[in-house]
């Protein structure tokens, strides 16, 4: 890609962002279109392809969409493969698959926090319930439904230790595939862990949303967005999955057809910025989203696709930087891998231990991936956007399709190659 086919703005969520030149193509380019509004032609279907790292959050973006379908059916709307409307409602056998991956979801974040209470030396003796959990955690089947009340006492139990807490708050600190889900905090605390193992626990879309299930194979979903028709192709960010991603992308575009308006929805885990590679020594799990994100820029069948970064758990990324004035080592690991990105009154800031501007810091991960794509020799015909965004909070997810029903769909238009 050349140099003028991707402009940085200083502006990570300011949709209204212009050129150097001051003269404004694209709101010359908005006014030409005007009149051509998403949603206005019933042919039209916006098409998005959805890829990204195994723990980046994108079922959590249709877990979210739905939620949306339910708690704004004026606006948002769930449909089948023939565009006939569905319910928006989980079904009670989606309801008990989700119990199970929940409770799943909360056995294996204990067994986790147990495995680093003893590598910490949190607790300098052996703890019978720990045992009871990682005994039951290694027997759980898919058909359990009741608990004995011996397991559940446990279990509050354990999650009320202070060994357990204090391996929690370190959680930034664990690597490898010992770590514990983003949205698997929603359920670590008494109360909801008494809720979730009583005999009529039925999860609630908030639950739903916030647990944690790997997508394999391709997922296809349909939505409305205010009569704007969205088409959603999930992939699953699992290795195996990723080593189909060329036949996976290839074959979605070879369905193009009149109406259709394409676009790669890139899911990143901001998070994953200091989180070493379980493989490969010297870069964490942000670097092979990098690189794996470089790596479909490339491909010659999505050049005239827009391409939109999604760059996700804005809200864990933001506590993590707050935890750098308590943690040295997260300090260190800050520095370590996002420090050439950083202004160095920032870096001076961080090294004192005082509280980096967040964003500014949003700013360092933007810059990231923009180097890496003005290293991307393929030339593109379509945008790229980027968007900072929490998958779990449903007024970010709205003001994601916002943008899509925005300014996006009609700036990608555009031969111009830009980000926001």
């Amino acid at each position: 890609m050349g140099a003028n086919c991707c402009t940085e703005s200083h502006a990570p969520d300011n949709y209204n962002t212009y050129n150097s030149n001051g003269n404004s193509k694209r709101e010359k380019h908005k006014i030409s279109v005007i009149g051509t509004q998403p949603g206005s032609d019933p042919q039209e279907i916006y098409r998005f392809f959805m890829v990204g790292m195994g723990s980046a959050g994108k079922s959590t973006v249709i877990k979210q969409l739905q939620k949306l379908c339910h708690d704004r059916p004026n606006m948002y709307k769930m449909y089948d493969e023939e565009w006939n409307p569905i319910s928006h409602e989980f079904a009670g056998h989606e309801k008990e698959r989700y119990r199970r991956i929940i409770r799943r979801n909360v056995f294996d974040a204990l067994a986790i926090l147990e495995y680093y209470v003893q590598s910490w030396s949190l607790r300098p003796s052996s703890s019978s319930d720990a045992d009871v959990i990682a005994d039951m955690a290694g027997n759980l089947t898919a058909s359990e439904s009741k608990l004995e009340r011996h397991i559940m006492n446990a279990l509050i139990r354990l999650i009320k230790d202070p060994a357990i807490m204090a391996a929690l708050c370190r959680r930034s600190e664990m690597i490898g595939t010992r770590q514990i889900a983003d949205g698997t905090i929603h359920f670590l605390n008494e109360a909801k862990m008494v809720e979730i193992f009583s005999d009529s626990y039925a999860p609630s879309e908030d639950d739903i949303v916030h647990s944690r299930s790997p997508t394999t194979g391709i997922q296809d979903y349909r939505f409305s967005v205010r009569g704007m028709r969205i088409q959603i192709h999930d992939i699953g960010g699992q290795k195996v999955e990723r080593g189909k991603l060329l036949s996976y992308i290839t074959n979605w575009v070879s369905a193009d057809r009149s109406g259709y308006r394409n676009f790669i929805l890139y899911v990143v885990s901001m998070a994953e910025y200091n989180i070493p590679h379980p493989e490969h020594n010297g870069i964490t799990l942000l670097d092979e989203s990098l690189m794996m994100m470089q790596n479909i820029l490339e491909l010659q069948p999505i050049q005239n696709c827009g391409f939109m970064i999604f760059f996700n758990k804005d809200d864990v990324y933001r506590e993590k930087l707050r935890q750098c004035a308590q943690m040295p080592a997260l300090r260190d690991d800050t520095i370590r891998w996002l420090g050439q990105y950083m202004k160095e009154n920032d870096k001076a800031l961080l090294r004192k231990g005082a509280e980096v501007s967040h964003d500014s810091m949003q700013k360092v991960i933007a810059k990231k991936f923009t180097d890496a794509i003005k290293n991307v020799q393929t030339k593109r015909y379509k945008g790229i956007y980027r968007k900072f965004t929490c998958a779990v909070d449903t007024k970010m997810m709205s003001a994601l399709f916002d943008a899509i029903e925005g300014e996006l769909v009609n700036y990608m238009i555009d031969t111009a190659s830009w980000m926001m």
